[in-house]
């Protein structure tokens, strides 16, 4: 049996030829959904970090797959609605029934608009928005919470997989939404290394505890990180788990994709 898995090739970390190999790799091993990097946005801390035009990339993932659905985050503050479907509209064509619209509010560490000012522009642009596409929103807090009710059709949980975290805000969520979630993923690493790659990484996350970020990454051996996985989809009720590789060279993002594949039966030669 094939779980449902996703693995998301993000952060501005990879090369497009690598990207390609990975996506390639990804769908061939069963992966439900691949996520690219999306509108381009350059890190404080990495000036140099690769960026690509977002509808070129997601149109390189989608012809380096057969199977998969693809997806990459772009933000409002990038797009009018009509050009952002436009978009849309041309990737579909290309792959029907495979593309997935997904936005997000934008994180202030990209240097936007305040919370509050970046959840009414989203609002406001999301009651403009005619998508040709399924949509998967970024939500954690109430107002956002609200939209994925108004608007999507897959909630993309802009939290840590910690029942503590992600219970309240599925009670605000009203109707039956597919749901993803990201998971940073360290199989074979230890648990020291894992947190200090999940610090630096993932800043966002910067209040949880040690112990919290122990329970909300995978690190360890393989089989312990395969029953993680399941934990994570079957006791949080998460319809596709996200592997974050987020930070990986293209060889260890392989190896992840490869360790962890859903298709147990898939060669990753090929």
């Amino acid at each position: 049996m094939t779980q449902r898995l996703g693995v998301a090739l993000t952060g501005h970390w990879l090369a497009r030829d690598a990207i390609e190999k990975l996506v390639q790799l990804a769908d061939r091993l069963g992966y439900e959904v691949v996520l690219v990097d999306g509108d381009p946005w350059t890190p404080r801390s990495r000036p140099h970090a690769p960026v690509y035009d977002a509808e070129t990339l997601h149109r390189l993932a989608l012809d380096a797959s057969s199977k998969a659905r693809v997806s990459q985050i772009r933000f409002p503050f990038n797009w009018e609605p009509d050009a952002l479907a436009e978009s849309w509209l041309r990737l579909d064509r290309l792959a029907p029934g495979r593309v997935v619209g997904f936005i997000g509010a934008g994180s202030g560490r990209q240097g936007q608009d305040p919370p509050r000012e970046r959840v009414n522009h989203l609002a406001s642009f999301l009651d403009k928005l005619d998508s040709p596409v399924p949509l998967a929103l970024a939500a954690a807090k109430p107002r956002a919470l609200a939209l994925v009710d108004q608007h999507a059709q897959i909630w993309d949980i802009n939290l840590p997989p910690l029942r503590e975290h992600l219970l309240p805000a599925r009670d605000q969520i009203q109707k039956d939404v597919e749901t993803w979630i990201w998971v940073f993923a360290r199989p074979g690493q230890r648990l020291e290394d894992a947190t200090r790659e999940y610090r630096k990484i993932c800043p966002w996350f910067g209040h949880l505890s040690d112990l919290e970020v122990s329970n909300a990454m995978l690190w360890g051996d393989v089989e312990h990180v395969q029953l993680r996985v399941d934990v994570i989809r079957n006791e949080l009720m998460i319809d596709v788990p996200i592997l974050d590789l987020a930070g990986l060279n293209e060889a260890a993002a392989r190896q992840v994709i490869e360790s962890l594949r859903p298709d147990r039966n898939a060669k990753a030669d090929g």
